[in-house]
């Protein structure tokens, strides 16, 4: 346990390290890994700034957030139908970024010091409490 941030030089010994998102940053998780290429995709094709993480199922991709995306949310459908895990920097969301000693693999789409907010394509839609889409 820590109490406090840790510089890289601190913990690049562990074999697993996490990474508390900052505030105003928001991750769309998707363990799909035929969905991950598609968003990935139209990222690429739309000139979208975004950070692509792999993993082990699909990737992460981290983008500034809106102000009103502020719960990590599990299952949720994003508006071109695909099924994603959002973690919100505003809810001290976290991803691993170091697992088994291997740090994953980074990917910058665009201007990497100008990441853009979150497109209205990858946007959680709301669920109401019988599952329909709000």
């Amino acid at each position: 346990k820590f109490d406090k941030a840790k510089t890289f030089g601190e913990i690049e010994r562990y074999a697993e390290i996490g990474l508390i998102l900052p505030k105003g940053m928001v991750v769309i998780d998707c363990d799909n890994l035929e969905d991950s290429k598609i968003i990935k995709r139209i990222i690429h094709n739309k000139k979208i700034n975004c950070i692509i993480m792999k993993t082990e199922r699909g990737m992460h991709f981290i983008f500034k957030n809106f102000d009103d995306v502020n719960s990590n949310l599990v299952g949720v459908i994003t508006p071109i139908g695909i099924i994603v895990d959002v973690r919100s920097g505003n809810s001290n969301g976290y991803i691993i970024i170091k697992k088994a000693g291997i740090f994953r693999d980074i990917q910058f789409i665009g201007d990497k010091n100008n990441i853009s907010k979150l497109p209205a394509f990858l946007r959680p839609l709301r669920l109401e409490k019988n599952n329909s889409v709000k």
